[in-house]
């Protein structure tokens, strides 16, 4: 994948250029999605590798200070304008509201906060290096698999119960998490305790409200329960899907 940077970006561009243009052409040189070259973006503007305006019809634009001023007059988005506190207080309700299964989508800040979506995609990406928000993608389900099985194991050390087998399994899953799953796993088992999964050596199972939540969030059926095998926990759906594990359900 070729590591060139934003500002690299703009460098070759040579002049100020609109959010939308920008973020395909990092997407384009980067070789990743839309979504991936927003957060990038969003990264170089918090390092202030690059300058960012926004015009007041909310037009915004990228460029480099060897630009000079862009063409009319803009604004940055003052860190502490309203409508910037209104964005992120309408994602971490919707964040709790979803019990952080998965993240909401610009859509949904959207109609929390009753604002236009182009704008709160905008400050949702400005404020995604510290909130840490990036736009749900295909493989959200899986991710909160991850998160919620985690909250499990995370749960059992608290308990600190000696038991050499059991801790071999939840440091092996826990040192397998990303900070995001750590994350999101840590603020269910501090805000959601009956969400938590029962861990063991041999399966995770999920409590009757989790699967009912899941439901909620997803739309579709919580894939719960997991069993332990060697490629580690894996869902009875998974699991029927393997040809040497299938004559072993026949005969379970």
């Amino acid at each position: 994948m070729d590591e060139v940077s934003p500002r690299e970006v703009l460098l070759k561009h040579g002049r100020w250029v609109g959010a939308t243009e920008f973020a395909k052409l990092v997407a384009e040189k980067r070789s990743v999605s839309d979504r991936q070259a927003k957060t990038l973006i969003s990264k170089a503007y918090f390092d202030r590798e690059i300058r960012k305006h926004v015009f007041p019809d909310r037009t915004v634009i990228y460029g480099l200070a060897e630009f000079g001023p862009p063409t009319g007059e803009a604004t940055h988005i003052d860190a502490g304008a309203p409508e910037v506190e209104w964005v992120r207080k309408g994602l971490e309700d919707l964040r709790f509201e979803f019990r952080f299964f998965r993240e909401p989508t610009v859509k949904e800040v959207a109609c929390r906060v009753g604002m236009r979506p182009e704008i709160v995609e905008s400050v949702l990406y400005e404020l995604a290096p510290k909130t840490g928000w990036e736009e749900p993608h295909e493989n959200a389900e899986k991710m909160a698999v991850d998160v919620i099985n985690l909250a499990g194991w995370l749960c059992w050390k608290q308990r600190n119960e000696q038991n050499p087998q059991m801790q071999a399994l939840a440091d092996r899953e826990i040192g397998r998490a990303s900070k995001e799953t750590l994350r999101r796993a840590q603020k269910i088992v501090e805000n959601y305790p009956d969400l938590v999964p029962s861990v063991s050596l041999q399966e995770i199972v999920w409590p009757e409200k989790t699967k009912s939540m899941w439901t909620e969030v997803f739309g579709s059926e919580a894939p719960s329960p997991f069993w332990e095998t060697d490629a580690g926990f894996v869902s009875l759906e998974e699991l029927s899907k393997k040809p040497a594990y299938r004559q072993l359900l026949r005969d379970f």
